[in-house]
């Protein structure tokens, strides 16, 4: 895996979110919770277009992919040696109460409302706060 793979699964680890390539919910979800985690400032280098249900990143899914197979290949150790940040983990936080209390369905109807309003607003008006 390379930086920005590793940076993403954290991202995912840290807001508990196990993400199965081979669901379309969970593709989606990966694809808004980086969205909005990058709207919070946390630059993983992901760039968005608008897609049918959102925004959507083409090198963001496959880096899902491909993470997703090494990690079933080498399992989850490469992960243990790298943590996020304590300003990251705090952006998070912010955000954490989203994931919590709710099936994959409406979670994904949820990042799907946040994310695509976010993506819609005017620049000017998109500065998250931390």
């Amino acid at each position: 895996m390379d930086k920005q793979q590793i940076a993403m699964r954290l991202v995912l680890r840290e807001l508990d979110q196990d993400i199965d390539m081979t669901a379309f919910l969970d593709r989606f979800t990966l694809q808004k919770t980086i969205y909005l985690a990058q709207a919070l400032g946390i630059n993983l280098g992901y760039y968005f277009n608008w897609y049918l249900y959102g925004p959507y990143c083409s090198s963001l899914a496959s880096d899902g992919f491909a993470t997703q197979e090494e990690m079933r290949a080498l399992g989850e150790d490469e992960l243990l040696r790298w943590h996020l940040d304590p300003k990251t983990i705090t952006k998070l936080n912010n955000i954490r109460s989203i994931f919590q209390d709710q099936d994959k369905k409406q979670l994904a109807k949820n990042l799907e409302l946040l994310a695509s309003v976010h993506f819609l607003i005017p620049v000017s008006y998109t500065h998250l706060r931390a």
